[in-house]
């Protein structure tokens, strides 16, 4: 994709990808199934506040040839987002709204009437495949006081047959998802809301197990304490018949109604900065 197709000022034509859509690779793998599968009963789940620091690991704001130790960063301050190998829908590069440095990138979805939206999401190839151990996925994410806080998903890492682990908003409460197993953070059991009109950091952290694995959600917003929670006991691990976690991406994927009316060609923004992801906690700044 050519810096003329990543600009703000390129037109915002949008694919519409209807309800079945995640991100990127994923799309073509059937979101839907993934998002709404069978949804098997409570495991452990705990809601933990916390004063926890943060610090982003000698993360430079990703500019390009910038030092990064964990396994990736990126602050989109490069003009071709090179790092990113897909991407799909009404997705620029943006200069205005940035949590660091100069840049960040904005995602939009739009309203195509009878309750659907567009789609709008970019993704990432880890170096090499992960199959055990943990994985930390943290961004800083913008929501303007508009935005449509229908059920819609926010980031995931991802194995190359679509199962892993997302992270979501339904009606402003976030939440996570995990395939196989079909075990979820429910947002409205845990009554973590999603900030608007300010910049806020959410990590996901994954230990990888086929049987025992983890799933933990962690709000940060500056000068506020750290909101978690965490699901342990569950299936995390990708298909056994694949090779592991082989990707990530940021950006509204699956987009349901979930009782928001839209006039059709009505739009909304999500703005994403400062992305890493680890094997070790990083920890918002």
């Amino acid at each position: 994709m050519g810096a003329a197709g990543l600009a703000r000022g390129v037109a915002r034509s949008v694919t519409r990808h209807g309800a079945a859509y995640l991100l990127g690779r994923d799309a073509r793998l059937g979101y839907r199934q993934r998002m709404f599968g069978a949804r098997v009963a409570s495991v452990s789940v705990a809601l933990v506040i916390s004063a926890a620091g943060c610090g982003r690991l000698d993360f430079d704001d990703g500019s390009a040839g910038g030092a990064c130790s964990a396994l990736f960063c990126d602050g989109f301050e490069d003009p071709l987002l090179r790092q990113w190998t897909d991407h799909s829908g009404d997705v620029a590069r943006e200069t205005e709204i940035v949590h660091s440095g100069s840049a960040a990138l904005r995602t939009t979805i739009t309203a195509q009437g009878s309750g659907n939206f567009t789609s709008a999401t970019i993704e990432a190839d880890l170096p090499s495949a992960i199959s055990t151990g943990s994985l930390y996925f943290q961004a800083w994410l913008y929501a303007p006081a508009d935005f449509a806080l229908l059920h819609l998903n926010l980031l995931d890492v991802h194995g190359m047959k679509g199962d892993g682990v997302n992270v979501l908003v339904d009606q402003q409460l976030l939440g996570a998802f995990a395939v196989p197993g079909g075990q979820e953070i429910d947002p409205k059991m845990m009554g973590i809301k999603m900030p608007v009109g300010s910049w806020f950091c959410l990590e996901l952290r994954v230990d990888i197990d086929p049987t025992a694995g983890l799933m933990e959600l962690e709000l940060q917003e500056p000068g506020a304490q750290a909101q978690s929670a965490m699901k342990s006991g569950i299936a995390t691990a990708p298909d056994p018949t694949a090779v592991g976690y082989t990707g990530f991406g940021v950006g509204l994927g699956f987009v349901g109604n979930a009782g928001a009316q839209a006039a059709p060609g009505m739009a909304y923004d999500l703005y994403y900065d400062d992305v890493v992801l680890g094997t070790s906690p990083l920890r918002c700044e």
